[in-house]
């Protein structure tokens, strides 16, 4: 099993496209933006949510400040599952 690693104040690379949804007050207002390969990201806050599923482990809820906003989403995490992105380096 992989570990929980905390993203909080890295800069991060998308590998594969994904979705983030500009943060707003009420989740009837949520407006997906596309993020291509290669681009980078700024976690601003890193938090997983345990859940009770056999086929992931957590929920990786995630804020990213893209493009002088804040953006999240949220993604299934646990052993069969992969991120979209990646540190930095």
């Amino acid at each position: 099993m992989q570990e929980q690693f905390d993203y909080t104040g890295k800069f991060c690379m998308s590998h594969l496209p994904f979705s983030l949804y500009k943060e707003v007050d009420t989740i009837d207002c949520l407006v997906p933006y596309s993020i291509d390969p290669d681009e980078i990201l700024l976690v601003i806050m890193c938090n997983y949510h345990e859940v009770l599923h056999d086929h992931n482990k957590a929920i990786l809820e995630i804020k990213f400040l893209y493009n002088g906003a804040i953006y999240q989403n949220q993604f299934n995490w646990g052993s069969g599952w992969s991120l979209p992105f990646h540190e930095a380096k």
